[in-house]
């Protein structure tokens, strides 16, 4: 009989994106598609259950891991996420003690003996390799004391075995397994287009900045061929009848060469789809001729990733860019038919009231069609966790949220003036009479999209209760 596995993705709490929950966005559990699609390549058998999309109580819950009868159960969890992992591990256990309960993904990578309390193993790192050798061992009563990339405990002390190697050949694993999941469910922002996948191009990103989390994919930039993406934009659209693909790369236009011509060979294959770099692109990288397979292929949106309009700022947290780059960036992109969107971060080392000021002229200088303002997180695992962990009001991570109420004190400034800045940043911008209308007359050629915007207008005047 076949070792049955159950990967579950924690419920998103809407109540993280406080005033603006109706655009809470839904990504499919990519990372557990990939473990899936790996172990049952290895004749296990497999299930995801997605608690987002998936509601179900804890009643249900139970029924369902009795009904299923797993060996394994494996959890991703981000850093506002953990402590739902953490409760379900618990209330799990209660009912099923011998099962084994694994967890992966950024925060238990960051904080594995936290993780340990309540797992009996966290898988850290890239997990592809790591979860099918720890599931092997389970399976066949093995020792894991050899097993790379896991940590664990054995009489009341924390083991953490070294880590595993990156894996070097992206195109030897497996597509996700995406059969195990209902693409109609997802979406990114309101964008609700029926079926939507999420696409990882390439793996790492060689920058520094001192805001992100490297711990799982590393600062090695690893691709795909683009015959081995191709191949699983054929599968999604084909087989699945996804409409549109979210680029989920930590920088989706490092290798212009590359990325052109995989967007001219989707061009030249006419598919029905929309294209979206949801992480962002690198404005230092754009030009004419990137823009234009971008257009032809048919991306919709583009993402930069701004963060600050002070070059001290940008300096200090390594972003490896200029304001002279971003304002050209935004300059070409203008005349396509693109929804530009900016991503700005209030709160950084360094900041002041001064260049959060600075930041907000910026980016009404720029004018993107979203501005998409944040406060500062220190996540564990990186920079700025290590820079402000003395000075962190809250370590309960579901509170560590960029959308909510600063969870640190900052050199410069109180967390509420922080709050109030991101407050006003998000008004500012939104609230000017040019914006309105372009917003009116989006809503003009799709009426569809009018009760969102009327929803995030009420929550933007709510923000500072």
């Amino acid at each position: 009989m076949m070792m049955r596995v159950l990967l579950i993705k924690p419920p998103v709490d809407i109540r993280m994106y406080t005033h603006l929950k109706h655009l809470a966005p839904e990504n499919p559990p990519i990372g557990l598609a990939y473990i899936a699609s790996v172990l049952e390549r290895d004749d296990f058998e497999v299930k995801i259950l997605d608690l987002s999309t998936n509601r179900h109580d804890l009643s249900r819950l139970i029924k369902l891991v009795q009904d299923y009868s797993p060996s394994v159960i494996g959890f991703t969890s981000t850093t506002p996420l953990i402590l739902t992992v953490y409760k379900i591990i618990d209330s799990l256990k209660k009912n099923f003690p011998d099962i084994k309960y694994v967890i992966g993904g950024p925060h238990p990578t960051a904080l594995p003996e936290e993780g340990l309390e309540y797992a009996d193993f966290i898988v850290r790192g890239e997990g592809e390799e790591t979860f099918l050798e720890l599931a092997n061992a389970i399976k066949n009563k093995q020792k894991t004391s050899s097993i790379k990339g896991i940590s664990f405990k054995h009489k009341k002390k924390c083991f953490h075995n070294p880590n595993r190697p990156l894996i070097k050949n992206l195109d030897e694993i497996p597509y996700p397994a995406w059969h195990l999941l209902d693409l109609k469910k997802y979406h990114y922002f309101g964008s609700k287009k029926a079926s939507t996948a999420n696409i990882f191009t390439s793996r790492g990103c060689p920058y520094t900045c001192s805001f992100c989390n490297k711990n799982i994919f590393g600062r090695t930039l690893r691709v795909r061929s683009n015959e081995n993406i191709l191949g699983e934009i054929d599968l999604l659209v084909n087989t699945f009848g996804v409409k549109r693909i979210n680029f989920s790369d930590d920088v989706f236009n490092m290798n212009k060469t590359k990325t052109v011509a995989l967007c001219k060979e989707i061009t030249r294959r006419n598919y029905d789809l929309s294209l979206f770099p949801q992480n962002g692109v690198r404005v230092d990288s754009m030009d004419k001729e990137m823009l234009d397979s971008f257009w032809n292929a048919g991306f919709d949106g583009l993402v930069f990733g701004v963060e600050s309009g002070d070059q001290r700022i940008l300096d200090l947290n390594n972003k490896c860019i200029t304001l002279k780059k971003i304002s050209h960036a935004f300059k070409i992109s203008k005349n396509y038919g693109f929804s530009r969107w900016g991503l700005f971060l209030l709160g950084l080392p360094g900041e002041t009231k001064k260049s959060i000021m600075k930041t907000i002229n910026f980016s009404i200088k720029l004018n993107p069609d979203i501005a998409k303002f944040g406060v500062l997180v220190p996540y564990p695992g990186t920079k700025v966790y290590d820079i402000y962990k003395d000075r962190l009001k809250t370590t309960n991570w579901s509170k560590f949220t960029v959308s909510g109420k600063p969870i640190f004190e900052h050199e410069n400034m109180t967390s509420q003036e922080l709050w109030d800045l991101y407050v006003y940043a998000t008004r500012k911008f939104y609230f000017r009479p040019s914006k309105i209308s372009y917003f009116l007359k989006t809503a003009l050629l799709n009426p569809g999209n009018l009760p969102n915007y009327i929803k995030t207008g009420l929550g933007m005047l709510r923000m500072n209760k």
